[in-house]
């Protein structure tokens, strides 16, 4: 008979929502962090204001929502076998916000100030 253990699910979902983390000063080296992508996986890499919305324009995506106004692809790369991937930048100034969107789920991370 087979069994459920609700219990052993518990993260499940969590662990699929696509993450950024950023370390490091603004105008200098900064280290990105993307975990939780569909793995072997592109994502693009997005900067723009957070007070609002922008609907993706073309491609594999076309229509998914950025969480971000006025967006710009800065770069595009791909992910390990496991969803995860980390990359140095130097970045030119401190304030935009950054997304990174896993074009295999059109999922983006939630917006990150540069700081």
């Amino acid at each position: 008979m087979w069994h459920a253990d609700w219990d052993s699910c518990a993260g499940i979902e969590e662990k699929m929502v696509p993450t950024l983390e950023i370390t490091g000063a603004c105008g200098g080296s900064q280290t990105f962090t993307l975990s939780n992508y569909t793995p072997d996986g592109n994502y693009i890499l997005v900067t723009g204001d957070d007070s609002g919305t922008t609907p993706i324009p073309s491609g594999t995506c076309a229509g998914a929502d950025l969480p971000l106004a006025t967006p710009n692809v800065r770069t595009m790369g791909t992910v390990d076998g496991n969803g995860d991937h980390v990359f140095d930048i130097v970045t030119p100034a401190c304030g935009p916000h950054v997304v990174a969107v896993d074009l295999g789920t059109c999922v983006s991370s939630a917006p990150v100030l540069l700081e």
